[in-house]
């Protein structure tokens, strides 16, 4: 019987050292996947009006590429709270990673509605904008990272 091993990246000073993971090890890992995913269920259990519980929920999920489920859980959470930012905002990503270009937009603007300062949203909007040829708006989400982190990497070049 062959095993199995995952090669999992360790970053050191001196760079990058890949590390063997046993097939016990991997075992422990999908332990501790499933242990998390019941604690947040659980926890939506206890608590099923916090649309933060199943925002985590439905990006765990997402992580784990059980992509409709976790997208499920975010609209659960935007059910919940139309307004929540965290929501809207990994929506918005599972839609400009599947193509859906103009829905991504309509999520990062709700996000940014939500919560103005989030940096994420904004680099993703200005992103799909640029992608989409609306370049203005592109320049504008930009300039408005640009104003809340004067010293992003790349974006004043």
């Amino acid at each position: 019987m062959a095993h199995i091993s995952i090669v999992i990246p360790v970053y050191r000073a001196e760079g990058y050292t890949p590390r063997k993971v046993s097939p016990p090890q991997v075992d422990n890992l999908l332990e501790q996947v499933a242990d998390a995913t019941q604690l947040l269920r659980d926890a939506h259990a206890r608590f099923p009006q916090d649309p933060l519980i199943a925002t985590n929920l439905g990006v765990f999920l997402l992580e784990q590429d059980r992509m409709q489920e976790g997208v499920e859980w975010l609209d659960r959470a935007l059910k919940l709270d139309p307004r929540c930012a965290p929501a809207h905002y990994n929506l918005g990503t599972v839609l400009q990673n599947t193509g859906e270009l103009t829905a991504a937009v309509d999520h990062y603007v709700a996000a940014l509605r939500a919560a103005p300062s989030h940096i994420g949203a904004l680099s993703n909007l200005a992103h799909t904008q640029q992608t989409l040829g609306q370049i203005d708006a592109a320049i504008a989400a930009y300039r408005q990272i640009l104003t809340l982190r004067p010293h992003a990497a790349g974006i004043a070049s």
